[in-house]
């Protein structure tokens, strides 16, 4: 079996923002609820906190991994001697 270490690479490094974009949403939806928001104010603000989380961390996992391709993408320019100026 042969690994694709880079590709194996990217995907941890890519969940791993993700879930940590995740985390910081959670925080700040969890700071920003009125303790005495009401069950269903509640409900609602963390279903929405869940729906903003899952967008907001695939978008920093996309940022994550075009910044690895172009980490990639330069390194291999610079091994065939295409150094950019």
């Amino acid at each position: 079996m042969n690994i694709n270490w880079k590709q194996l690479g990217k995907m941890v490094i890519r969940g791993v923002a993700t879930a940590c974009v995740g985390a910081v949403i959670d925080n700040v939806v969890g700071f920003t609820t009125p303790v005495d928001a009401s069950k269903l104010n509640r409900v609602a603000t963390k279903v929405g906190g869940y729906i903003l989380s899952g967008m907001i961390g695939e978008k920093a996992g996309e940022y994550v991994d075009d910044q690895i391709s172009t980490f990639f993408k330069t390194e291999e320019e610079v091994e065939d001697g295409k150094e950019q100026d």
